[in-house]
């Protein structure tokens, strides 16, 4: 598109610049006493060149804004994209984290049943081990 958008404004600028150089020697014509019907003609086709320029600036301005809109679809997807990883991450620490409870519930669960099972008094030590407390 930025292809297409180039080529588009080389061709307003010769347009332009064949309607300026036309424009200047219609001006020194005009003091060499042209006929009138030969002015007419010349003055006709500096009108269409400028129409054609007119033209031509108008598909810019329609390109220029086209692109301008896929910028912004870009920016948005661009936007959406980050917002939806960062959600997935948050989901995926979520579940983690949720895991990580499940887990460290069953080993509770397990130390508990088995101290259950030995029947002796338990006492916790630092990193969570359980070790059978002796009465002497």
């Amino acid at each position: 598109m930025k292809e297409q958008l180039s080529k588009e404004k080389e061709r307003l600028f010769t347009l332009q610049s064949q309607a300026n150089e036309f424009s200047q020697r219609l001006f020194k014509k005009q003091r060499v006493n042209l006929n009138p019907r030969e002015v007419e003609l010349h003055q006709n086709f500096l009108r269409a060149l400028r129409e054609k320029e007119k033209r031509q600036k108008k598909r810019i301005q329609d390109l220029e804004s086209d692109m301008e809109e896929k910028r912004q679809k870009l920016v948005r997807a661009s936007q959406e994209k980050k917002t939806m990883e960062k959600l997935t991450e948050k989901a995926a620490a979520a579940w983690k984290k949720e895991e990580s409870s499940k887990e460290q519930k069953a080993i509770d669960e397990r130390a508990c049943r088995q101290s259950r099972i030995q029947g002796g008094k338990m006492i916790l030590h630092g990193a969570g081990v359980y070790h059978e407390k002796k009465n002497l």
